[in-house]
């Protein structure tokens, strides 16, 4: 198995890309690297996101603790409504790594990072798709409180005002800034997908 190896693929029946990418074509980024404890109901929370239509990438970056193999059965039970993609790494690519080689499988407009050792709320992408609708400008946007730290279990707000969300609008200034920056900035990250035109560089 190469690093970035599709080993599950799921497409409902019913699957409308057009409805997909009319809807905003939210693509959520599930990223695992050891994190068995946690892997269960993190992926839950992927899965039960309420959002009506979603592409769904489960990566795995060559875990060493068998989670990957518990997130790999978890998804193959699955059976609703969003669309869903397990890819593995036998070599550990990191976090930008996994970025490159889900953004050249991805086909939707904005990529959302959900991490193994966050538990989301059932809304998050449904919050994160109405701040879209909104300004529909967005390069990126970091929500502040749709979901859980599983460690400490400490718990965010559910949004509901502009103040708790960071925004890039999109200009070329704006472009580069966050470009040249590690794009990929925690497990509330929200990004458009003009934003991996380029390869990322190597994370540190």
């Amino acid at each position: 198995m190469a690093f970035g190896e599709i080993t599950y693929e799921y497409k409902p029946a019913d699957w409308s890309q057009d409805k997909f990418l009319r809807l905003g074509g939210f693509t959520v980024v599930f990223l695992n690297y050891n994190k068995l404890a946690q892997i269960r109901d993190s992926v839950a929370s992927a899965l039960n996101q309420d959002f009506p239509l979603l592409e769904m990438f489960f990566m795995d970056d060559a875990s060493t603790d068998g989670s990957g193999d518990v997130m790999e059965d978890l998804v193959r039970q699955y059976a609703g409504r969003h669309k869903v993609t397990v890819v593995r790494n036998t070599e550990n690519q990191r976090i930008t790594g996994q970025w490159n080689i889900v953004s050249k499988l991805a086909t939707g407009n904005w990529f959302g990072m959900f991490c193994a050792d966050d538990i989301a709320y059932p809304n998050r992408v449904s919050q994160m798709a109405e701040r879209v609708r909104q300004y529909p400008s967005l390069l990126g946007l970091c929500s502040s409180g749709v979901e859980r730290d599983y460690v400490s279990g400490k718990e965010g707000r559910h949004i509901s005002s502009s103040h708790e969300l960071k925004m890039f609008k999109g200009t070329d200034s704006a472009r580069k800034q966050v470009s040249a920056a590690t794009p990929i900035c925690g497990a509330t990250a929200f990004w458009n997908r003009s934003l991996f035109e380029d390869p990322l560089p190597p994370a540190p």
